[in-house]
């Protein structure tokens, strides 16, 4: 149970960490990201817009795929994105205007900046007299 913890919310700081990426772009906009994904122009995105965006973008989603993004995604529940709510999903959830370290990341970057402390005085082997 607790790798499935650790799984989550390592995906949830990668998408964090994506989100900060794409809204820091000079030529981002939600509305033209979401036009883009919007390709008949009903103001909305629906299964078939999603499935034929990830189709054009090289992911062919299955079915529980495509479900899993609309209903993570539709706020209101009429199995639409909207581009509110589309909005609300690509506008990072936490605030800091910095990336987002993985415990992985943080703890490997620990471990090579951290030295070991020198010892006080020189140690030197002695033998004993018998």
């Amino acid at each position: 149970m607790s790798q499935l913890i650790f799984k989550e919310v390592n995906l949830h700081l990668k998408a964090e960490n994506m989100k900060r990426s794409l809204e820091s772009s000079y030529d981002f906009s939600v509305k033209a990201a979401f036009k883009a994904i919007d390709d008949w122009n009903y103001n909305f995105i629906d299964k078939q817009n999603l499935k034929r965006f990830l189709r054009s973008m090289g992911h062919l989603a299955s079915k529980q795929e495509i479900v899993a993004i609309l209903r993570r995604l539709d706020l209101d529940g009429d199995a639409k994105i909207n581009l509110q709510e589309f909005g609300e999903a690509i506008k990072t959830q936490l605030a800091s205007s910095q990336p987002i370290k993985l415990r992985s990341q943080a703890l490997e970057e620990e471990r090579n900046t951290k030295s070991l402390p020198q010892p006080k005085r020189k140690i030197t082997p002695t033998r004993r007299k018998s």
